[in-house]
């Protein structure tokens, strides 16, 4: 793991102000070092954790929309939508990422079809956590088919060069271009897998609510 950049100094500083773009993972290895539970208040997250500089995080959002993809992810990490549990009588999944240990749990209560309510817990990098936060927004009230083939769409825009993320996606549209950092897309795509082992339970209990897995 990269140890996590010097403080107000810019990768690459140093070498007549050109950047190694390698460098441009360590912020985001950085974040994984002093990894945040996500239960903490948001005013310790402001205390302790930054997202980097738009400057460095232009390659994870790219297409020129840099600032405002930087600002949704950030805003979702520090003031995570639909965080918390909702009971014994909701159905759940957890997903967790051996690599880097990023964890994600999902809770689901589901009526006629549609997840009627929807959120998480979880512990991680910026990445894993505000796309939990994201995905929890964009499906409440969807339809449980409707999560293989927007995880389909999802991880296809997560590779470069991709076309623009449809807007069913929401502000998970933000995170195309994660590809770039391989390592990246396992934690993007965790909450999914959350999400659709929350249904599957869901499904032993209802069969009505049964869905299809998706990629």
């Amino acid at each position: 793991m990269a140890p996590c950049p010097a403080r107000g100094r810019a990768p690459g500083a140093g070498n007549g102000g050109q950047r190694d773009p390698a460098a441009l993972v360590q912020p985001l290895d950085g974040l994984r070092e002093n990894r945040i539970d996500v239960r903490v208040s948001a005013v310790r997250v402001h205390g302790t954790l930054s997202l980097p500089a738009p400057a460095r995080y232009a390659t994870l959002a790219g297409s020129g929309s840099d600032e405002l993809h930087q600002a949704l992810i950030r805003d979702h990490f520090r003031r995570p939508r639909n965080r918390g549990q909702l009971g014994d009588s909701a159905s759940t999944g957890r997903a967790h990422n051996r690599f880097c240990g990023d964890t994600v749990r999902i809770w689901v209560r589901i009526a006629d079809g549609r997840l009627d309510e929807v959120t998480f817990d979880g512990r991680g990098c910026a990445i894993s956590q505000a796309a939990a936060s994201m995905l929890t927004a964009v499906m409440r009230g969807k339809e449980a088919d409707a999560i293989p083939g927007l995880r389909q769409a999802f991880v296809e825009g997560l590779e470069p060069g991709a076309p623009k993320p449809p807007r069913e996606l929401g502000d998970l549209r933000a995170l195309a271009g994660v590809g770039r950092f391989p390592s990246r897309i396992r934690c993007a795509v965790l909450p999914f897998d959350a999400l659709e082992e929350a249904v599957r339970e869901e499904s032993a209990r209802d069969p009505a609510t049964r869905c299809s897995s998706g990629p």
